[in-house]
């Protein structure tokens, strides 16, 4: 995983702060770029667990 997914999934998903503007500003990209990017992060993720986890999509409902 690259450093700025790193920094994006710590920040983001995993703490209330900082917000999209905040990542944005820090990396040179667009709020939307990084809400792309933290999107991204939570597929890669979830493929990631899905493939190790016997019925993982019953346990997103």
């Amino acid at each position: 995983m690259e450093e700025r997914d790193e920094d994006i999934l710590r920040n983001r998903i995993l703490s209330a702060s900082p917000n999209l503007d905040d990542l944005g500003n820090k990396y040179g990209i667009t709020k939307e770029r990084t809400r792309q990017l933290e999107a991204r992060i939570i597929k890669r993720l979830r493929d990631y667990v899905k493939k190790d986890i016997k019925d993982f999509d019953r346990l997103r409902t």
